[in-house]
């Protein structure tokens, strides 16, 4: 996973309750033979069963996959029901080479629209989202234990607290107001610059609270416009106070626009978190100009 530096792994076994079907869980690099994966958290990514395209082929955005798990042959596989250990929509594996469903499809989407380094298919290294077709929902690595997830980044002397909260928020959509940063000596405040026992390349640990953020990045597309606006939001908001925030840069009245998710017309007293709204997410905005 990009963020957690975890990789998707598998472990026989089913869960006591909700689907009872096999489970998956997330292994941490330090628990794999010298920081790579192993065999345990190895997929093939296979194509559709009905479909004009072969095996072997490139893989492009938007794309429907059916990832399996090389030494079980197992589906990554999704539903509805409600996982006991997360509360979250369960996520397991199930079937085999024989057999699979419409719950086994996942569709692979870019992990930032905005970046330069993706073009029209699926490259090597590049981070992806991997979205369950039938359900819509983004495959999602929560960590229960510690409630917090941690990755690093790289700065020099000059960054203070804030300005490396703000490179992270440039690069992972995380704001700032959300985040922790801590160094070998304790906290990095906002307004602190790095200490000189703290060296050059030196490991920043980022906390973040994955239920509690104050606010995620989205961006919002319309046809009307050629580029992209980014917008930040509480994921606790409603659609309403979404458009009330578009009004002042599109110029349009909220009762002007429709806001649309995954091709679904949004409810303005729902709030975005009801709709599975995650970082990084595309909304498509339409609006009339009134005559």
């Amino acid at each position: 996973m990009f963020l957690t530096n975890r990789y998707l792994t598998f472990q026989q076994g089913t869960y006591e309750s909700g689907s009872f079907q096999q489970r998956f869980f997330f292994l941490h690099k330090v628990f794999t033979l010298e920081g790579s994966p192993n065999n345990e958290s190895t997929w093939i990514v296979l194509p559709l069963t009905i479909t004009e395209e072969e095996a072997g082929y490139e893989v492009r955005f938007e794309d429907s996959i059916r990832p399996k798990h090389v030494t079980d042959r197992a589906n990554l596989h999704s539903h509805e029901i409600e996982s006991t250990v997360s509360g979250q929509q369960e996520v397991s594996c199930f079937d085999d080479d024989d057999s699979t469903n419409e719950n086994d499809v996942w569709r692979v989407e870019q992990y930032d629209q905005d970046d330069e380094q993706y073009d029209d298919f699926w490259r090597v290294n590049q981070p992806v989202i991997l979205r369950h077709v039938a359900t819509v929902i983004m495959l999602l690595n929560l960590i229960l234990k510690p409630d917090l997830y941690k990755f690093q980044i790289t700065v020099d002397e000059f960054y203070t607290g804030l300005s490396a909260k703000k490179r992270i928020e440039q690069l992972y959509g995380i704001f700032c107001l959300s985040q922790t940063l801590e160094h070998r000596y304790g906290p990095w405040r906002d307004n602190e610059f790095l200490d000189n026992r703290i060296k050059e390349g030196d490991s920043i640990d980022l906390m973040v609270d994955p239920v509690h953020s104050q606010s995620i990045k989205i961006y919002c597309k319309s046809d009307n416009r050629l580029e992209r606006l980014t917008v930040y939001i509480n994921p606790t908001n409603t659609v309403g106070q979404l458009k009330a925030s578009l009004s002042p840069t599109l110029n349009i009245p909220t009762e002007n626009q429709t806001i649309k998710y995954n091709e679904e017309t949004l409810e303005n007293y729902k709030t975005l978190s009801e709709y599975n709204i995650a970082p990084l997410s595309l909304i498509q905005v339409e609006y009339t100009h009134n005559k």
